[in-house]
């Protein structure tokens, strides 16, 4: 049984490395519904650990690509984001908050897909780094907000610049875990298991990345979003 549920989450992994290393997003929400299942004890633990890999491989391999003051002003931003997101967190039952969160993931996802188009400015920024962290801190989603904002000149620029700003949030966001005894040295031990596949879809993903424009790496990631938050609506159903 472990066997196959290890080559299970291997599978898994590397097709969310894959799409993570096309898009500049996505590795969670392909990632998280069959680790979830597999091996509940170690998510959200294991999950970022591996974000953090593959967020941080993508970013570099396209480095001067990133678009670093919009990463800067953003990151910055989900400070701020991840205390509001505590405090939603505390004031509202778990399963309202979810479906909320769902909704307004998904709504904000085809908004985006419908052609709605938020001008990238210092307040728009600031807004989409405070969604990115109070989405991260409450459902692991932090896509959404940046998705709908950014659009870069190139595909490779939305993708690297995208998967420098997850890297910063998942790093964030297991330091808060560890400050609160949430995550354990297990967690990262199953990540190094899982690893080699997330190098293995990267792998994979350096030649189709090639091939897709900066308006195709837009969309995939806004259905991504808009997957991730469906699936939120319907776990909390």
């Amino acid at each position: 049984m472990f066997a196959l549920s290890l080559a299970a989450a291997v599978v898994t992994v590397v097709v969310a490395a894959a799409v993570q290393g096309v898009t500049g997003s996505g590795f969670g929400i392909v990632a998280a519904p069959v680790l979830i299942v597999l091996w509940p004890q170690v998510i959200p633990g294991t999950l970022l650990w591996l974000a953090t890999a593959v967020c941080t491989l993508t970013a570099t391999r396209e480095r001067s690509h990133v678009d670093w003051p919009f990463v800067q002003r953003c990151c910055a931003a989900a400070v701020p984001g991840t205390a509001v997101g505590f405090a939603i967190a505390e004031a509202l039952p778990a399963h309202i908050l979810m479906m909320c969160v769902g909704t307004v993931v998904v709504a904000s996802g085809i908004a985006g897909l419908a052609g709605a188009r938020v001008p990238i400015t210092g307040g728009t920024t600031l807004a989409a780094g405070v969604g990115a962290g109070m989405l991260n801190y409450l459902a692991a989603l932090p896509g959404p907000p940046v998705a709908l904002t950014y659009r870069g000149p190139s595909a490779a620029t939305v993708r690297s610049t995208l998967s420098a700003i997850f890297a910063v949030l998942s790093v964030a966001t297991l330091a808060l875990l560890a400050a609160g005894n949430r995550t354990s040295p297990h967690d990262a031990a199953v990540a190094g298991l899982l690893l080699g596949p997330v190098l293995v879809g990267f792998a994979v993903a350096i030649p189709l990345s090639r091939r897709v424009s900066a308006t195709t790496v837009s969309r995939a990631a806004l259905m991504l979003s808009v997957l991730g938050g469906a699936a939120l609506v319907i776990r909390t159903w």
